[in-house]
């Protein structure tokens, strides 16, 4: 029995080929799932608010599926992240080399991060 698709109006024949291969499901690095909530209260008892600028940082980049993305101080204030210390984090960051900044005068900073 043959399978076919359409492409453009026109039925196209394909063959299933069986592979012996299992597809590779394990991941050189390891990931944490951690609720956004969690994490802003982990990081105002060890006092160390910078820490979830990192953490909303690595969530906007997900939802933006990797694409630049702008950080407003608003985001950050529910978090319990005031706007100095998304300045310094933000530099501390880019000197790291770990993001890249695109600052705008009155608006948001737009925010890239950097593929390990």
């Amino acid at each position: 029995m043959k399978n076919y698709v359409i492409r453009q109006g026109e039925h196209i024949a394909v063959e299933t080929i069986k592979s012996d291969t299992k597809p590779n499901r394990h991941r050189t690095d390891s990931f944490a799932k951690v609720p956004l909530s969690w994490a802003a209260a982990a990081a105002k008892a060890t006092k160390s608010p910078r820490a979830m600028v990192w953490v909303l940082l690595q969530h906007m980049a997900w939802r933006n599926d990797g694409a630049p993305f702008p950080l407003s101080n608003a985001l950050l204030a529910k978090h319990g992240v005031s706007r100095e210390v998304k300045r310094r984090a933000l530099a501390a960051l880019e000197a790291a080399g770990l993001i890249v900044v695109e600052r705008r005068h009155g608006r948001a900073p737009v925010v890239t991060l950097i593929d390990a």
